[in-house]
Formats: structure tokens, sequence, C-alpha cells
């Protein structure tokens, strides 16, 4: 009854008529009615229900933050996962086959334009990496040409550092040299060619069963054809 004697209204933490904890929230009904009648207004609300309500509050809070935690992180992880982890995941496969001598002809296009048309870092290193197995295609191709024993093919260096491009350029020159000398001199005055060009194109045939040396090469002499594993070179005339 002391709260009500001062007049005013408030709040205080005390116990309720069963003796409960609670906030019994109080005031002071103005007007002379009610002064003359000298009634008051109070309520309670216990503890218990207080902390249990905010800790359903709290609880309820925490679960919505870490839902929209969930759903940023997947939605980063996606991102990332597109515009990072798959394209260098792309870029580490076609490292690893260059590393084991695979040039990477069965990769489709789409799965490289995953890589290469990008406007980044990312999008760079794949376009190194697209000429790259271009250059390395074009080397293998010069190779097995030349590995044919057909010198017709053209090898371009890139630059004049491009060591395989200048050795092969050199190599088809090289083999090419000789037969190119003897088409251009006049037929009575045909050089003789290199035993080792002879050998290089001779038929991948027995002693016996080659055709004679009037078919075969009409300017070079039975003692000097030899049977070679190797297929005859094809030339542009």
């Amino acid at each position: 009854m002391a709260l009500f004697n001062t007049g005013t209204s408030g709040r205080v933490k005390s116990n309720d008529i069963n003796g409960d904890a609670a906030i019994l929230a109080y005031n002071a009904l103005s007007g002379d009615t009610a002064q003359s009648l000298e009634w008051r207004l109070i309520t309670n609300h216990k503890l218990k229900e207080i902390y249990q309500f905010e800790l359903q509050s709290l609880l309820v809070g925490l679960a919505t933050a870490l839902f929209a935690v969930a759903i940023g992180t997947f939605i980063t992880a996606r991102i990332i996962n597109h515009s990072i982890a798959m394209p260098l995941g792309i870029v580490t496969k076609m490292a690893q086959s260059l590393a084991n001598g695979d040039l990477v002809r069965g990769m489709s296009d789409t799965e490289k334009d995953k890589v290469r048309v990008r406007q980044d870092e990312i999008g760079e290193i794949g376009q190194a990496f697209d000429r790259l197995i271009d250059y390395m295609q074009g080397m293998g191709i010069a190779a097995t040409s030349i590995a044919n024993n057909d010198l017709t093919t053209s090898v371009t260096p890139r630059s004049e550092n491009d060591e395989l491009g200048n050795a092969f350029a050199k190599m088809v020159a090289d083999c090419a040299m000789p037969w190119d000398r003897w088409r251009k001199a006049p037929k009575q005055s045909h050089p003789p060619l290199p035993n080792w060009w002879l050998h290089l194109n001779n038929q991948a045939m027995p002693p016996d069963k080659l055709p004679p040396p009037s078919n075969r090469w009409p300017w070079a002499s039975p003692n000097k054809l030899q049977a070679s594993p190797r297929r005859p070179l094809q030339w542009n005339k």
C-alpha cells in the first residue's frame, strides 16, 4: 500500500498474491471521483512467464539468423564454385593432361569456354592454356608428319625463342634440302643424294622384294639402296 500512497505510476519486482516472483505494475487513477474513491489499478506478470517468452524470442531470432547464414553460405558457395572452383578445376585438368602428354583433343569447346571467355584473371589463364594447347597440337601434327616422312608440312615458329618451332622448321628444311638441290639441278648433272637420305626413302620391304632401282630412284645405284622400316617421303613436285 505504500506504493499507492505515493500517487504515482510505475512497476516493481515483487511477489504476486500467490507468492510467485512477478513484476507488479501500478497506476493511480486521476480525477476527482477516482481520488474520492481512492481506487488504484494494479497488474502483475510472473517472472517465469516473462523469462520463458524472452527465451522463445531469443531462440526464434537465433534460428532465423542461422537460417539466413546457411542460405547466404550456400549461395556464396555456389557463386564461388561456379566462378572460381570449377574454372580452376578445368585449368588443372588441362595442365595435368599436358603433363602426361595428352593434348586434350577430346575436350569440347563448351568446356573450354567456361574458362577462356571470362573477362578476368582466370579467363586470361584459360586463354593462355588454350594457346598453349593449340601450339602443342600443331607441334604434334608436325612431328607426326615428319615421323611419317612427309616433309611437305610447313612449320612456322611463333617467335625467335620458339625452341620447338625452330627445331622442327630446321629439321624439315635440312631433310628437304638434298631433294630441292637435286630437283633444281639440270637433269644431266643431277648430283648424287646423300646415303642417309636414300636410306630414309627406301620402301619398307625386304631387299628381295624391292622394285628395280630405276623404278625407285633413277639416280641411285643399287649398292646404295638398303631396306628400311620407314615409309617413303612424299613430295610436292
